[in-house]
């Protein structure tokens, strides 16, 4: 009997100690990593993302059939276009604008931003991108160095949602436009 009382007693104090480290891990973590902060901007609003201030100055939701339209010359976006897959989705482009704000600037990767709205989330269609401004996604300004590119991103027309956000970075700072249905 005396046997199991210790084995009883040393499982308990195993597993208090268990749990002490659990928590005593979870608590150094969330110091050492804290939330976010958030850094939100609506449509026609200016965002500062470090070497650089963005401005969204208009959204339009089209479908790709529009889109080859606008840019005819695009052999991709026209082979979009006649895709049978394409019944169902549509191409949001977002006008933004780019301005240096450092002497020499960093550059800047735009094929990181993701699109979210609802409960799903999109990276940009970079083969549309380079068809429709004739550059690569990065950007590189000096101070006072303005640019205005057409970022388009390919969404499901089925999808219902309220707003959609246009997601620049995430961590240490969520910097993210807000775009909602009134902007479309």
């Amino acid at each position: 009997m005396n046997k199991y009382k210790c084995l009883r007693f040393f499982s308990f104090v195993s597993g208090i100690a268990l749990i002490l480290i659990f928590l005593v891990n979870y608590n150094i973590i969330n110091q050492k990593y804290p939330n976010p902060a958030v850094e939100t901007a609506y449509v026609q609003e200016s965002l500062n993302l470090g070497d650089y201030i963005l401005a969204i100055d208009r959204v339009s939701i089209i479908s790709e059939k529009e889109l080859s339209d606008l840019f005819p010359e695009s052999d991709y976006l026209r082979k979009e276009a006649e895709s049978e897959l394409t019944s169902n989705k549509a191409v949001i482009l977002i006008d933004l604008e780019i301005c240096g704000n450092e002497v020499e600037g960093h550059p800047m990767a735009l094929y990181n931003t993701t699109l979210a709205y609802g409960y799903s989330t999109n990276g940009m269609d970079l083969l549309a991108f380079n068809d429709i401004n004739k550059c690569d996604p990065f950007v590189k300004l000096d101070l006072g160095e303005r640019i205005r590119l057409i970022l388009p991103y390919t969404i499901n027309k089925s999808i219902d949602y309220d707003s959609m956000e246009l997601i620049f970075a995430l961590y240490p700072q969520i910097i993210k436009y807000v775009i909602p249905n009134t902007a479309r």
